[in-house]
């Protein structure tokens, strides 16, 4: 990844999801671009669900960015920072062409449903993370998946949409034990994967101080709580 690639993919990461960016800032070269690179390609996922709202053409570019990848894989990436970004984690084995897919049949199905839940697509680039920095480090995939039911359940809450079918207490509760038995795994190693969760932590607590009402809740913190409470979580070893 050269420099033009490594600016491109850190603003894009930066833009898709503001907590996955400072999250990523606590990781060590090389792991540090490789997720800049998963979160900027997640972003050009969630673009297209966000921007496109004719289903058949959303479906056209997810399949473009499948036959993309694939592609990538046999050496012949298309002339874009994100691919090109992505091709010696593709080509060099160390992240499998399957991850990818999964996320993008995720996001595929999300279109498909009336529901959009993100449950689904926020697993899969969970897992996708995790494989891309596992070694040494290593989470459980119930706990992968216990801190993408957290992220989901934020994602629901901050843009006040209902989940579940569950009241908003009940889901802050719910996002609450997902995120203490996530934070009884971690390690060093592991937290800056799950470090979003600190931040959505405050917004847990701004909800309960409003008292569960999003007419009375501003649920996005500014961006230096969200800082340091992902560096304190790190000082302490835990969410």
């Amino acid at each position: 990844m050269d420099a033009t690639e490594l600016d491109y993919c850190r603003q894009k990461a930066r833009e898709s999801d503001i907590d996955a960016y400072l999250a990523a800032l606590f990781l060590r070269e090389p792991q540090r671009r490789t997720i800049f690179a998963i979160e900027a390609f997640a972003g050009e996922l969630k673009r297209i669900a966000r921007n496109m709202r004719e289903p058949m053409l959303a479906q056209i570019k997810l399949q473009w960015w499948r036959e993309a990848l694939e592609r990538v894989g046999k050496g012949k990436p298309d002339a874009h920072p994100v691919l090109t970004a992505l091709a010696p984690l593709l080509q060099g084995a160390r992240l499998q062409l399957d991850s990818f897919a999964t996320l993008i049949d995720a996001r595929e199905a999300e279109l498909a449903s009336e529901a959009s839940d993100p449950l689904g697509s926020a697993q899969a680039l969970l897992r996708l993370k995790h494989e891309a920095i596992a070694d040494p480090a290593h989470l459980p995939v119930e706990i992968i998946d216990q801190a993408a039911r957290a992220l989901a359940i934020g994602r629901a809450l901050r843009l006040h949409q209902p989940y579940g079918g569950m009241e908003p207490h009940a889901l802050c509760m719910r996002a609450g034990a997902h995120i203490e038995a996530v934070s009884k795994f971690v390690s060093k190693e592991t937290l800056p994967l799950v470090l979003p969760l600190a931040s959505l932590k405050l917004s847990l607590d701004r909800f309960a101080r409003a008292r569960f009402s999003a007419d009375n809740a501003v649920l996005e913190p500014p961006i230096y709580q969200r800082q340091w409470a992902m560096l304190r979580a790190m000082w302490r070893g835990r969410l």
